[in-house]
């Protein structure tokens, strides 16, 4: 089996480090961004933002913009760094932040300034309790009166200090002025936290952003931070957020020939320069049934990476833009690929003998009905395979295709399909047989070293809270199964359960929505659909049932989650 020619590091989210790197545009915005930032001496403080897409490439461009930064020239501008995502999970992230400014400016400023930072960080370590309740820091003492009514003790660190925080702040204002140096602290990485870290972490800016001569520069997305501050229980809300930003830089989304560039490089790195392809179809492949995915530079990582990891194992036996595609459908559309992938003799050779022209369309439909981009999915599928066009347009094919196209390592044929379900060829699935040792594709000893491989992932994603965020977190589980003993997943689900956040992930992840009309209508009606067979292998049902009526018992009349659990309720009692 040929092996690819270079090694590809994996890694998903690796920012761009320099102007010389960019691939994606950024250098004109970066270079404008900080002529702005160049000019400000802030009397009493600026916040300023640059907001962007979860993986948008928000940090490529801030590597950019600090490099042109000092490329500008004249007086120095201190820069400080400060990604509050390390620092997640934390019981102090406040004092983390200041922990980390302090130590960044040590040797580059007078001890005045450091001191200062120090000594209001002490203050505000001990207030921390007050930030996470949802308080601002308050001048004048009156942080003082709220900790007192709130019945929070003082810290030790405040016993040896008579002076409070307000007057702390007033001498680090002092010494900050005499200074007279710009300093930058970038804040990374917003949008990675938690909702209720990602309040402290605006309350904290909120509090400290009338320090003379500092710029706060934060970096986020700007619709993840609303959804943070949309909070009842939150008077300031999203609109807050205006209040604290003075000046914001809309990152321009890259071109998508610049994302697809980007991305065939990254090929390139893995399969080498004459890898098995099809000149003449690929260019076909790739922009019906994998350039419309790629949106941001994160998307074309994470399609890099899956292709780096499959392709070493299948590189003889599967045509490498089918690969492609098939790995962009899994990534992108993995309801589409579970249904593929559980329905082979739906989608590979043929059309069904005897039926013709008259070949029942209904595992077809509900492709399209299991997306939002039907019309970009039915181009790529039809591109894929050919038996699909027979449904969609009635366009056949004659007996003598299904040579050519598993010579050409097509994954419509049946053979080249089954390529993908490695386990099923050493007889490790229900009523699967395997085949002989000779005509698989790994051994049993490379297949216990994937299987591995998968289940450390799915161990990792299922401590880091990453699996449970993921909309087809039902389709994961039941993959993880296969790979892990029942215990393990189950005693996950069950912690989950017990969880307001994991109760109801699990109970949209498990509500499939089917669109119908009526005879004579033209009206969509939308049916909800809970198969508790399947949900049942995966958690305890009655119990999560239990939870769901909790947490609908438990909310208002308009609680946010009202309309999901009764879906699920709905969709549960149309199975029974």
């Amino acid at each position: 089996m040929s092996q690819p020619q270079t090694v590809h590091q994996l890694d998903s989210d690796r920012p761009r480090t320099s102007i010389a790197d960019d691939r994606l545009g950024f250098e004109a915005f970066a270079r404008a961004v900080a002529r702005s930032l160049h000019g400000l001496a802030p009397v009493d403080g600026f916040v300023a933002a640059i907001h962007g897409a979860w993986g948008s490439g928000k940090t490529s461009a801030v590597n950019m913009t600090l490099e042109a930064l000092e490329q500008l020239g004249g007086e120095p501008t201190l820069i400080v760094r400060f990604n509050p995502w390390w620092f997640s999970g934390q019981e102090n992230l406040i004092g983390a932040f200041f922990s980390e400014v302090t130590a960044s400016l040590s040797g580059r400023i007078s001890e005045s300034v450091v001191d200062g930072f120090k000594a209001v960080a002490r203050k505000s370590g001990a207030a921390k309790e007050l930030l996470g309740a949802g308080l601002s820091l308050l001048p004048g003492g009156a942080v003082l009166k709220l900790l007192a009514d709130a019945g929070i003790g003082l810290a030790v660190d405040w016993a040896d200090d008579e002076l409070s925080l307000d007057e702390r702040r007033q001498k680090l204002r002092d010494a900050l002025k005499n200074e007279g140096k710009r300093i930058l602290v970038v804040i990374d990485d917003v949008d990675r936290l938690p909702a209720d870290e990602a309040r402290q972490i605006f309350r904290l800016v909120k509090s400290v952003a009338d320090l003379p001569n500092v710029v706060y520069l934060l970096v986020f997305d700007r619709e993840i931070a609303r959804r943070a501050l949309a909070q009842e229980a939150d008077a300031s809300g999203p609109e807050w957020l205006e209040k604290i930003v003075q000046a914001s830089f809309d990152l321009p989304p890259p071109h998508e020939r610049d994302l697809q560039d980007l991305f065939l490089q990254q090929l390139s790195q893995i399969v080498g320069n004459s890898p098995p392809i099809d000149p003449g179809r690929w260019p076909d492949v790739f922009h019906k049934a994998v350039a419309p995915w790629l949106r941001t530079p994160r998307d074309a990582a994470r399609l890099s990476n899956a292709v780096a990891v499959v392709w070493p194992v299948v590189s003889d036996e599967v045509d490498l833009g089918d690969l492609v595609a098939i790995e962009t459908l899994r990534l992108f559309e993995p309801k589409i690929y579970d249904l593929i992938r559980c329905n082979p003799s739906e989608v590979t050779g043929l059309r069904s003998e005897g039926l013709g022209r008259h070949e029942s369309p209904e595992f077809a439909e509900s492709l399209l009905a299991a997306t939002p981009r039907g019309v970009i999915v039915k181009r790529a599928l039809t591109t894929l395979f050919p038996r699909l066009q027979g449904v969609w347009s009635n366009h056949g094919y004659a007996s003598g295709f299904l040579d050519i196209w598993d010579r050409a390592r097509r994954v419509c044929s049946a053979r080249r399909f089954a390529v993908s379900d490695l386990r099923a060829e050493h007889g490790r699935e229900d009523e699967a047989e395997g085949v002989p040792e000779a005509d698989r594709l790994v051994d049993a000893s490379e297949l216990v070293r994937i299987e591995e491989a998968i289940k450390r992932r799915f161990a990792a994603d299922a401590a880091s809270g990453a699996l449970l965020n993921r909309p087809d977190l039902t389709t994961l589980l039941h993959r993880w199964l296969t790979h892990a003993d029942e215990g393990v997943v189950r005693t996950w689900t069950a912690k989950q359960v017990e969880t307001d956040a994991g109760a109801l992930a699990l109970a949209a992840a498990a509500t499939r929505i089917t669109k119908s009309q009526a005879f004579d209508s033209y009206a969509l009606v939308e049916s909800p659909n809970v198969h508790r067979d399947s949900l049942s292998k995966i958690v305890d049902v009655d119990r999560l049932v239990v939870r769901l009526d909790e947490i609908f018992d438990g909310e208002g009349r308009d609680g946010s989650s009202k309309r999901l659990v009764e879906r699920f309720r709905e969709g549960l009692a149309a199975r029974n």
